[in-house]
């Protein structure tokens, strides 16, 4: 059996604007509820994510922070910056008071796979 976890995949897209895609796909063995949030903003559902199942989402910044629900107090977050004013995105992994989903973020343009198991 392979590695379980939500694997979060960018892409730039070449619009008027420019825009990021993430491809969210649960590959946990578990349902995810993933939240959108934004500082000083209550968080929203992006995706109800059974196993195997995937959602696609176009951000066009400036920056946005993904988890998996809003109950408890531990999270394993992906946090990004999108568009910055080169056109880069940024992206990384925290774990705030403790660890509850594992998350692999990939990009199609060159950057670090990033893992928390």
């Amino acid at each position: 059996m392979g590695p379980r976890y939500l694997s979060l995949a960018l892409a730039m897209l070449s619009t008027q604007t420019m825009a990021t895609t993430v491809q969210f796909n649960n590959r946990c063995g578990h349902a995810i509820d993933l939240i959108k949030t934004v500082p000083s903003v209550a968080g929203t559902q992006e995706c109800d994510l059974q196993p195997g199942e995937s959602c696609t989402k176009n951000y066009d910044g400036p920056g946005f922070n993904f988890k998996h629900t809003n109950a408890g107090k531990s999270v394993t977050q992906a946090e990004f910056t999108f568009n910055d004013a080169a056109q880069k995105d940024f992206y990384n992994l925290s774990v705030v008071d403790g660890f509850n989903v594992a998350i692999q973020i990939t990009s199609d343009k060159g950057g670090p796979t990033l893992t928390c198991e």
